[in-house]
């Protein structure tokens, strides 16, 4: 099982606690990073992000990230990037398939 949610400006001082949370139920957390469709009002600032993923790495330990600037700082081996398109798919409520849901 696993818990998914956005990091946003709103909230990434309470990815942490979730991610004990979901421990303790015996799941994983998924945490994506917000990213603009419509508005830019819940973007993270540099410190916002910065700060959000050191609470999350004092917390927990990173299993798999598909963020590159992530990936990047943590010199990660074999980073090869997300996988929309190529090995995961969304279904939409409407039933379409699609690449990916940003």
């Amino acid at each position: 099982m696993t818990v998914t949610a956005v990091m946003m400006s709103v909230n990434y001082d309470q990815m942490a606690p979730l991610a004990q949370v979901a421990a303790t139920m015996g799941a994983n957390l998924r945490v994506n990073v917000y990213q603009p469709s419509k508005t830019d009002q819940f973007t993270l600032s540099y410190a916002q992000f910065w700060d959000g993923f050191k609470r999350l790495a004092d917390a927990t330990r990173l299993i798999a990230t598909t963020e590159p600037v992530l990936a990047g700082v943590l010199r990660l081996e074999g980073f090869v990037g997300p996988a929309c398109g190529r090995s995961t798919v969304r279904v939409a409520p409407d039933g379409r398939v699609l690449p990916c849901t940003y």
